[in-house]
């Protein structure tokens, strides 16, 4: 196996809450490397069959790994065959002062409307907080320093690696172009990149859907959902779960519109309910206030399967919304009631059925397989 370097340029369109010890942001390659593993598994899920074991052990001893165990069953590791190295570990530099306070719209979060909050706060509740008496904020502030849209570095993938395995992880690196994001709140669009490779083998997000990599990845989505991992971007009948805005100026157009979405996926979830488990809980947990899960505790998370990013297309800025499919994880699904085991098996489809349909009726959303040049 020879060494093998390949480059990117990594430039982030909407701002990147990437944080460091002291959680301001900072470029940094952990979280690179982590985004890198995961569309890493997404790449190859089919080649191994969906099969979650088979597919770790290729991954350990790609990216290093101390929990294998040899044919006598005993552990053993070794280290990464790819190296990742940024050009610059440099500190983010947006703060409240220079935050587009002025661009943000209210958003409707009750049925009543009387509730109301900016798309910011929405999207970005931890990271961006809002107005509070008892904290002293007068008006919406940052928590820390984040990393500004357009500001971009050098990533260089250090790869002794296999010619398969090599492509494995190039195939990795178009899929983080096309739907990668990073940082906190990074499921809803914050911290959205896109790359260009030194060769120019990155693909164009408008090319994707005619891309013989997406149709590799793409799987039934109710397929999907016999894994509780993410191994593909779902499909129906209409083609991939993908969908994308009109074109827009500014990034924060795109995040306008994504809370104005995210409200009426959560409030279609949120009409099914049984017990202590309900179609709200499928879009990730914690779940709000009222939809607390008590058996499953304090420190449980389960991130968003349906995601967003910002996206550059022919030029224009668009929003992207695109599903990537499992199911409630086993450790939560244990905790469950029977009854509400059950419940979940039983209408977890119908859930998604009804927010598929209402992401194809929103308008000024599009399936991305079905937008034309210059649209």
């Amino acid at each position: 196996m020879s060494m093998h370097q390949m480059s990117y340029e990594v430039k982030f369109l909407t701002p990147a809450f990437l944080g460091n010890a002291e959680q301001n942001g900072q470029w940094r390659t952990p979280p690179f490397k982590a985004l890198l593993r995961h569309w890493w598994r997404v790449a190859v899920a089919q080649e191994y069959g969906n099969d979650f074991e088979k597919m770790r052990q290729a991954e350990g001893r790609l990216f290093g790994h101390a929990w294998l165990k040899d044919g006598a069953g005993k552990a053993w590791a070794s280290r990464s065959k790819v190296r990742l190295r940024l050009d610059s570990w440099e500190e983010g530099a947006l703060t409240t002062d220079s935050w587009p306070n002025g661009k943000f719209k209210q958003v409707a979060t009750t049925r009543d409307g009387k509730g109301r909050v900016r798309s910011d706060v929405y999207l970005g509740y931890g990271p961006v907080l809002p107005p509070s008496k008892s904290e002293g904020r007068k008006t919406v502030e940052l928590g820390h320093k984040a990393i500004a849209e357009g500001k971009s570095v050098t990533l260089r993938l250090l790869a002794k690696t296999m010619p398969e395995e090599r492509q494995a992880v190039g195939d990795a690196m178009q899929l983080m172009h096309w739907f990668g994001t990073l940082g906190s709140r990074s499921r809803n669009g914050w911290g959205s990149l896109e790359s260009f490779s030194e060769d120019g083998r990155i693909v164009a997000v408008n090319a994707m859907p005619r891309n013989p990599l997406l149709n590799r990845i793409v799987q039934p989505w109710q397929k999907c959902l016999r894994t509780d991992w993410a191994s593909g971007v779902g499909s129906d009948d209409r083609g991939p779960l993908i969908w994308v805005t009109e074109p827009y100026n500014d990034w924060w157009d795109s995040m306008n519109r994504f809370a104005q979405i995210l409200v009426a996926v959560r409030r279609t979830a949120k009409n099914h309910k049984s017990g202590k488990i309900g179609g709200i809980h499928l879009l990730g947990y914690p779940a709000g206030g009222s939809w607390k899960v008590n058996n499953w505790g304090e420190q449980s998370r389960l991130a968003s399967p349906l995601r967003f990013k910002v996206v550059k297309w022919e030029g224009k800025l668009r929003g992207m919304v695109f599903h990537v499919p499992y199911s409630i994880p086993k450790p939560l699904r244990a905790k469950l009631s029977p009854a509400d085991a059950r419940w979940l098996n039983e209408n977890q489809e119908q859930v998604w059925i009804e927010i598929h349909s209402l992401l194809d009726k929103e308008r000024t959303l599009f399936r991305a397989n079905q937008v034309r040049a210059g649209q």
